[in-house]
């Protein structure tokens, strides 16, 4: 279940244990990659049993950069600029 918004614009909670390809990835990994998406402001949690994730921006404003930074970290430099200087 991908993590978006409603067109009233109300945010869905989804839980951890529904994503996508949850027979593929160990819980514990997908916790940890979804933590560090919450530090980074690109998911909110709400705990509780009917608690779950959601994304914090709307989805116009976040990159593919901007998760690949959270999970990985800064992306490298390329011939000296930074990667969001080129296009």
């Amino acid at each position: 279940m991908p993590l978006d918004r409603r067109p009233d614009r109300r945010a869905r909670l989804v839980p951890c244990g529904s994503r996508p390809g949850a027979s593929s990835l160990p819980l514990p990994f997908t916790k940890q990659i979804l933590a560090r998406m919450r530090r980074a402001g690109i998911v909110a949690a709400q705990r509780g049993g009917e608690g779950g994730y959601r994304l914090g921006p709307p989805p116009g404003d976040v990159a593919v950069a901007d998760i690949v930074r959270a999970v990985e970290g800064p992306l490298a430099d390329v011939r000296g600029e930074p990667p969001e200087d080129l296009a």
